[in-house]
Protein backbone atom coordinates (compact mmCIF):
# COMPACT_ATOMS: atom_id res chain seq x y z
CA UNK A 1 0.00 0.00 0.00
CA UNK A 2 1.58 3.32 -1.01
CA UNK A 3 2.60 5.50 1.88
CA UNK A 4 1.24 9.01 2.31
CA UNK A 5 3.27 12.09 1.47
CA UNK A 6 3.26 13.08 5.15
CA UNK A 7 4.69 9.66 6.15
CA UNK A 8 7.31 9.79 3.42
CA UNK A 9 8.36 13.28 4.46
CA UNK A 10 8.53 12.22 8.13
CA UNK A 11 10.88 9.35 7.24
CA UNK A 12 13.25 11.71 5.44
CA UNK A 13 13.06 14.22 8.31
CA UNK A 14 13.46 12.30 11.57
CA UNK A 15 12.75 15.33 13.67
CA UNK A 16 9.41 15.82 11.91
CA UNK A 17 6.39 14.73 13.93
CA UNK A 18 2.68 15.28 13.73
CA UNK A 19 2.97 17.50 16.79
CA UNK A 20 5.58 19.59 15.01
CA UNK A 21 3.34 19.86 11.94
CA UNK A 22 0.36 21.01 14.02
CA UNK A 23 2.57 23.58 15.74
CA UNK A 24 3.56 25.01 12.37
CA UNK A 25 -0.07 25.36 11.35
CA UNK A 26 -0.82 27.11 14.63
CA UNK A 27 2.03 29.57 14.13
CA UNK A 28 0.84 30.36 10.60
CA UNK A 29 -2.70 31.00 11.83
CA UNK A 30 -1.38 33.16 14.66
CA UNK A 31 0.68 35.22 12.20
CA UNK A 32 -2.39 35.83 10.05
CA UNK A 33 -4.38 36.98 13.08
CA UNK A 34 -1.58 39.29 14.16
CA UNK A 35 -1.33 40.73 10.64
CA UNK A 36 -5.02 41.56 10.76
CA UNK A 37 -4.66 42.98 14.24
CA UNK A 38 -2.08 45.54 13.15
CA UNK A 39 -4.36 46.94 10.42
CA UNK A 40 -5.22 50.51 11.45
CA UNK A 41 -8.84 51.31 12.29
CA UNK A 42 -10.75 52.78 9.37
CA UNK A 43 -14.08 54.25 8.30
CA UNK A 44 -15.86 53.62 4.99
CA UNK A 45 -18.12 56.29 3.51
CA UNK A 46 -19.64 57.21 0.16
CA UNK A 47 -19.36 60.54 -1.62
CA UNK A 48 -21.72 61.88 -4.27
CA UNK A 49 -21.90 64.84 -6.61
CA UNK A 50 -24.37 65.67 -9.39
CA UNK A 51 -25.28 68.38 -11.89
CA UNK A 52 -28.34 68.83 -14.08
CA UNK A 53 -27.09 70.64 -17.18
CA UNK A 54 -29.12 72.65 -19.65
CA UNK A 55 -27.99 71.92 -23.22
CA UNK A 56 -26.14 74.59 -25.14
CA UNK A 57 -26.49 72.82 -28.50
CA UNK A 58 -29.85 71.51 -29.73
CA UNK A 59 -29.97 70.01 -33.23
CA UNK A 60 -33.23 70.10 -35.19
CA UNK A 61 -33.83 68.38 -38.53
CA UNK A 62 -36.23 70.28 -40.80
CA UNK A 63 -37.42 68.34 -43.86
CA UNK A 64 -39.18 69.83 -46.87
CA UNK A 65 -40.13 68.64 -50.32
CA UNK A 66 -41.54 69.64 -53.67
CA UNK A 67 -45.29 69.72 -54.11
CA UNK A 68 -47.85 70.34 -56.82
CA UNK A 69 -50.15 73.33 -56.73
CA UNK A 70 -53.01 71.42 -58.40
CA UNK A 71 -54.80 68.28 -57.14
CA UNK A 72 -54.20 66.65 -60.52
CA UNK A 73 -50.45 67.12 -60.00
CA UNK A 74 -49.96 68.85 -63.30
CA UNK A 75 -46.17 68.87 -63.89
CA UNK A 76 -46.38 72.55 -64.76
CA UNK A 77 -47.73 73.25 -61.26
CA UNK A 78 -44.80 71.68 -59.42
CA UNK A 79 -43.09 74.03 -56.96
CA UNK A 80 -39.35 73.24 -57.35
CA UNK A 81 -37.17 72.33 -54.40
CA UNK A 82 -34.89 75.34 -54.98
CA UNK A 83 -37.76 77.75 -54.44
CA UNK A 84 -38.97 75.92 -51.34
CA UNK A 85 -35.46 75.79 -49.89
CA UNK A 86 -35.07 79.55 -50.24
CA UNK A 87 -38.30 80.10 -48.30
CA UNK A 88 -37.33 77.69 -45.52
CA UNK A 89 -33.80 79.07 -45.10
CA UNK A 90 -35.09 82.65 -45.12
CA UNK A 91 -37.57 81.78 -42.37
CA UNK A 92 -34.84 80.08 -40.30
CA UNK A 93 -32.60 83.14 -40.61
CA UNK A 94 -35.49 85.42 -39.66
CA UNK A 95 -35.61 83.43 -36.40
CA UNK A 96 -32.07 84.66 -35.67
CA UNK A 97 -30.15 81.52 -36.64
CA UNK A 98 -26.76 82.42 -38.23
CA UNK A 99 -25.46 80.80 -41.42
CA UNK A 100 -22.84 78.70 -39.60
CA UNK A 101 -25.59 77.00 -37.58
CA UNK A 102 -27.43 75.76 -40.69
CA UNK A 103 -26.13 72.59 -42.35
CA UNK A 104 -27.42 70.82 -45.44
CA UNK A 105 -28.78 67.36 -44.71
CA UNK A 106 -29.78 64.59 -47.09
CA UNK A 107 -31.55 64.85 -50.45
CA UNK A 108 -33.80 62.07 -51.80
CA UNK A 109 -36.06 61.40 -54.74
CA UNK A 110 -39.31 60.00 -53.34
CA UNK A 111 -42.65 58.82 -54.70
CA UNK A 112 -45.40 59.17 -52.09
CA UNK A 113 -48.31 56.76 -52.02
CA UNK A 114 -51.90 57.53 -51.03
CA UNK A 115 -53.90 54.34 -50.63
CA UNK A 116 -53.32 52.30 -53.78
CA UNK A 117 -52.31 55.35 -55.80
CA UNK A 118 -48.73 56.47 -56.31
CA UNK A 119 -48.19 60.21 -56.60
CA UNK A 120 -45.65 61.85 -58.84
CA UNK A 121 -42.00 61.73 -57.90
CA UNK A 122 -40.56 64.69 -56.06
CA UNK A 123 -37.36 65.76 -54.29
CA UNK A 124 -37.19 65.73 -50.50
CA UNK A 125 -34.39 67.53 -48.65
CA UNK A 126 -33.51 68.41 -45.07
CA UNK A 127 -31.55 70.95 -43.06
CA UNK A 128 -29.85 70.53 -39.69
CA UNK A 129 -30.28 73.61 -37.52
CA UNK A 130 -28.35 74.19 -34.28
CA UNK A 131 -29.85 76.42 -31.57
CA UNK A 132 -28.41 77.11 -28.14
CA UNK A 133 -31.36 77.02 -25.75
CA UNK A 134 -35.10 76.59 -25.29
CA UNK A 135 -35.88 80.19 -26.17
CA UNK A 136 -34.14 79.92 -29.55
CA UNK A 137 -35.84 76.58 -30.19
CA UNK A 138 -39.30 78.05 -29.58
CA UNK A 139 -38.46 81.19 -31.55
CA UNK A 140 -37.59 79.00 -34.54
CA UNK A 141 -40.91 77.16 -34.32
CA UNK A 142 -42.91 80.39 -34.05
CA UNK A 143 -41.08 81.96 -36.99
CA UNK A 144 -41.76 78.97 -39.24
CA UNK A 145 -45.40 79.06 -38.17
CA UNK A 146 -45.63 82.80 -38.78
CA UNK A 147 -44.17 82.44 -42.27
CA UNK A 148 -46.61 79.65 -43.08
CA UNK A 149 -43.99 77.12 -44.19
CA UNK A 150 -45.51 74.44 -41.96
CA UNK A 151 -48.63 74.53 -44.12
CA UNK A 152 -47.07 73.15 -47.28
CA UNK A 153 -43.29 73.27 -47.57
CA UNK A 154 -42.04 71.71 -44.30
CA UNK A 155 -42.96 68.04 -43.93
CA UNK A 156 -41.26 67.31 -40.58
CA UNK A 157 -39.59 69.14 -37.70
CA UNK A 158 -37.65 66.76 -35.42
CA UNK A 159 -35.40 67.15 -32.42
CA UNK A 160 -32.51 64.80 -33.20
CA UNK A 161 -29.52 65.61 -31.00
CA UNK A 162 -28.56 67.66 -27.97
CA UNK A 163 -25.54 68.13 -25.74
CA UNK A 164 -23.67 70.38 -23.35
CA UNK A 165 -20.32 71.32 -24.85
CA UNK A 166 -18.61 71.38 -21.42
CA UNK A 167 -20.03 68.09 -20.20
CA UNK A 168 -16.56 66.58 -19.63
CA UNK A 169 -15.60 69.55 -17.45
CA UNK A 170 -18.61 68.89 -15.22
CA UNK A 171 -17.85 65.17 -15.07
CA UNK A 172 -14.37 65.99 -13.74
CA UNK A 173 -15.89 68.44 -11.24
CA UNK A 174 -18.21 65.68 -10.04
CA UNK A 175 -15.28 63.34 -9.41
CA UNK A 176 -13.46 65.92 -7.29
CA UNK A 177 -16.57 67.05 -5.42
CA UNK A 178 -17.55 63.45 -4.66
CA UNK A 179 -14.20 62.92 -2.92
CA UNK A 180 -14.56 66.19 -1.00
CA UNK A 181 -18.07 65.14 0.01
CA UNK A 182 -16.81 61.76 1.23
CA UNK A 183 -14.05 63.37 3.30
CA UNK A 184 -16.47 65.82 4.92
CA UNK A 185 -18.84 62.97 5.78
CA UNK A 186 -16.02 60.88 7.27
CA UNK A 187 -14.75 63.83 9.36
CA UNK A 188 -18.25 64.48 10.68
CA UNK A 189 -18.77 60.86 11.71
CA UNK A 190 -15.26 60.43 13.17
CA UNK A 191 -15.55 63.59 15.27
CA UNK A 192 -18.51 62.11 17.13
CA UNK A 193 -16.17 59.48 18.61
CA UNK A 194 -13.36 61.94 19.26
CA UNK A 195 -11.25 60.80 16.34
CA UNK A 196 -9.88 62.27 13.14
CA UNK A 197 -9.42 60.83 9.69
CA UNK A 198 -6.02 60.17 8.20
CA UNK A 199 -4.86 58.94 4.83
CA UNK A 200 -7.07 57.51 2.11
CA UNK A 201 -6.69 53.74 2.17
CA UNK A 202 -8.97 52.75 -0.70
CA UNK A 203 -11.24 54.34 -3.33
CA UNK A 204 -13.88 52.48 -5.33
CA UNK A 205 -16.24 53.81 -8.01
CA UNK A 206 -19.87 52.88 -7.40
CA UNK A 207 -21.29 54.05 -10.69
CA UNK A 208 -20.12 54.93 -14.16
CA UNK A 209 -20.76 57.88 -16.37
CA UNK A 210 -24.36 58.66 -17.43
CA UNK A 211 -25.86 57.38 -20.65
CA UNK A 212 -25.52 58.55 -24.20
CA UNK A 213 -25.70 62.37 -24.27
CA UNK A 214 -27.18 62.26 -27.76
CA UNK A 215 -30.24 60.22 -26.79
CA UNK A 216 -32.97 62.57 -27.97
CA UNK A 217 -35.72 60.24 -26.73
CA UNK A 218 -34.71 61.08 -23.16
CA UNK A 219 -34.76 64.78 -23.86
CA UNK A 220 -38.30 66.07 -24.15
CA UNK A 221 -40.02 69.42 -24.30
CA UNK A 222 -42.21 69.92 -21.24
CA UNK A 223 -44.78 72.56 -20.38
CA UNK A 224 -45.47 73.78 -16.87
CA UNK A 225 -48.85 74.83 -15.49
CA UNK A 226 -47.87 78.45 -16.17
CA UNK A 227 -47.35 77.65 -19.84
CA UNK A 228 -43.57 78.12 -19.78
CA UNK A 229 -41.76 75.53 -21.85
CA UNK A 230 -38.40 73.96 -21.11
CA UNK A 231 -36.26 70.89 -21.70
CA UNK A 232 -35.38 68.18 -19.24
CA UNK A 233 -31.78 68.58 -18.17
CA UNK A 234 -28.75 66.41 -18.90
CA UNK A 235 -27.81 64.52 -15.70
CA UNK A 236 -24.14 64.23 -14.76
CA UNK A 237 -23.35 62.36 -11.54
CA UNK A 238 -20.57 60.46 -9.79
CA UNK A 239 -20.51 58.27 -6.66
CA UNK A 240 -17.50 56.73 -4.91
CA UNK A 241 -16.78 54.67 -1.82
CA UNK A 242 -13.73 55.79 0.18
CA UNK A 243 -11.96 54.09 3.08
CA UNK A 244 -10.17 56.55 5.41
CA UNK A 245 -7.75 55.67 8.19
CA UNK A 246 -8.94 56.68 11.68
CA UNK A 247 -6.40 58.36 13.97
CA UNK A 248 -6.60 59.60 17.55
Amino acid sequence: MPESLLTAFAKKQPQFTVKYFVSCLFLLALSAVQAQAIQPPSITVTGEAAYNLSPDEIIVRISYEEYFATPEEDPASKVPIEEIEKLVIASIKDAGVPDDKITMGEARLIRPRVGQRFLRRRINKSLLVCVSNTEEYLRLIRQLESDGVFEQEVTSFDLTEYRHTERQVYEEKCELEALVNARAKAERIASKSGRKIGRVMQVRELDGKPGNPWDASAYQLTTSSQGASGFQGIPVSYTIEVVFELVN
